[in-house]
């Protein structure tokens, strides 16, 4: 996504940290007839949703590139006869309520959603911990900026392990926060959520 963006905005940064990796909190979904990716092989007209630019886009290019290139791909000669319809959505909630509604055969989702639609009795197709360091999440800086204002970028990461350092020494008003975040009653959802990405530490 970074080199896209790049390419796109003709715009130079620097990777100065991760945040974090997903390691299971982003899937494919879909119906429990289907149990794995060998089984989508050979289907035309699969509906599937997918939230442009964002995790679960990335999620589908992987997929495409070195799963099922005939269902997924994104690659300008190989969409003309890629066998799935791909429908857009603003966002993973959106992608979840067409799949309950069944006017998508597939959805690409992302936590706490993964773990309600298996609640719900869909089944989780594929997730990211097994495509490792597929999707990651990092902060970037413009290059001329983090040149210029070094000691500013120095700032941001140490405000941002500082406050993961305090989460981490108060794991109930993490939860609390990231159930408010992601408007989850359940806080067992959150710590599913949780336990599906890495967060690394200096």
């Amino acid at each position: 996504s970074l080199l896209s963006f790049h390419s796109t905005h003709k715009w130079k940064g620097v990777k100065v940290a991760t945040l974090d990796i997903s390691n299971g909190s982003d899937a494919l979904v879909g119906s429990k007839h289907f149990h794995n990716l060998n089984d989508l092989k050979g289907k035309t007209g699969l509906r599937i949703a997918y939230t442009s630019g964002s995790p679960s886009d990335t999620f589908r290019k992987g997929l495409g590139m070195f799963f099922a290139p005939e269902l997924f791909s994104t690659k300008p000669d190989e969409v003309k006869r890629a066998k799935s319809i791909f429908i857009e959505v603003k966002d993973s909630e959106e992608a979840f309520k067409l799949l309950k509604e069944g006017r998508v055969d597939l959805a690409f989702l992302w936590e706490p959603h993964v773990s309600q639609a298996v609640k719900d009795e869909f089944r989780k197709i594929i997730g990211s911990d097994e495509l490792e360091g597929l999707i990651v999440d990092d902060i970037v800086v413009e290059r001329n900026f983090a040149q210029k204002h070094p000691n500013a970028v120095k700032r941001l990461l140490y405000h941002y392990f500082a406050a993961m350092e305090y989460y981490r020494d108060h794991p109930d008003e993490h939860i609390a926060y990231l159930q408010k975040a992601t408007k989850t009653d359940d806080p067992e959802a959150v710590k599913t959520m949780l336990k599906g990405i890495i967060v690394p530490t200096l």
